[in-house]
């Protein structure tokens, strides 16, 4: 009766290990049917730190509608050293491990006043830096993930001329995932490649074509507005104003991690 037991044992282990990878297969093969779609992208970004230049402003407005939103955002990058040539990108915030993305509706990205093409691209992740991604898993929300894997981004070369401050636009379009999935997100964690702290950020919310602020919820980082901070979190001053139809956000002196984000939902 032991010799039974004990090959009755051995013969579960390989079985039990076979339905578990079968198992996880199926749920590939469920988030690769589900939809592959951008939920939003960060400000722009240098690929690889820089501790010259600093970004020292950047404003972000925000308009909602119905079916897509509208971002334009303005940031102004101080070169106190020389001039210096670099990659910089914007980092895409996407559904499922999936590279299949929706189009921008609208991508214009003007560098002191000149428009600028850039291009989908990537660049492995570094150890200790983590990518937000969003899964859909048979069609049902699982919340953000952190992933140590590939960051998409749009990306290009851009001159930084040395004692000067440069001024980037970037005016985008995105739709939303679905007409039952009312959510975006703004990155703004990369900003902490730049050299120093971002001095201010300014967040602009337009809510007049969806019935107003009170149908839409803020979330910042690991905090909902309204709440104190609690004092790991990065964002050191947040001065938040809400209107009928307009939300806004001021946040000063501000010392990033990858994963920091604003995400826009519905209560």
């Amino acid at each position: 009766m032991e010799i039974e037991s004990m090959n009755s044992k051995h013969i579960s282990i390989p079985i039990a290990a076979i339905l578990s990878i079968l198992f996880q297969f199926a749920c590939i093969a469920s988030c690769d049917a589900a939809p592959h779609v951008v939920l939003g992208r960060g400000a722009i970004t240098p690929l690889f730190s820089n501790k010259e230049i600093s970004l020292s402003f950047l404003k972000v407005d925000i308009k909602l509608q119905t079916t897509k939103y509208i971002v334009s955002c303005v940031l102004h990058l101080n070169n106190p050293g020389n001039g210096t040539k670099l990659i910089v990108g914007f980092p895409l915030w996407y559904a499922s491990q999936n590279k299949t993305y929706s189009k921008f509706v609208r991508n214009k990205i003007h560098i002191n006043g000149q428009r600028i093409t850039f291009e989908e691209t990537s660049r492995p992740m570094r150890s200790g830096n983590f990518l937000p991604c969003v899964d859909y898993l048979g069609g049902l929300y699982f919340g953000p993930r952190y992933f140590i894997r590939e960051m998409r981004w749009y990306a290009s070369y851009a001159t930084f001329p040395g004692g000067q401050k440069t001024i980037i636009t970037d005016d985008f379009e995105l739709p939303y995932v679905s007409k039952d999935c009312f959510e975006l997100y703004f990155l703004y964690g990369f900003s902490g490649l730049w050299s120093k702290k971002v001095e201010r950020i300014i967040f602009t919310i337009d809510c007049s074509n969806i019935g107003g602020s009170a149908n839409i919820s803020t979330h910042f980082d690991t905090f909902k507005t309204g709440e104190s901070p609690p004092e790991t979190n990065s964002l050191n001053t947040l001065r938040m104003k809400t209107y009928k139809d307009l939300i806004s956000f001021e946040i000063y002196d501000l010392s990033t991690s990858p994963a920091d984000h604003l995400r826009i939902s519905k209560p």
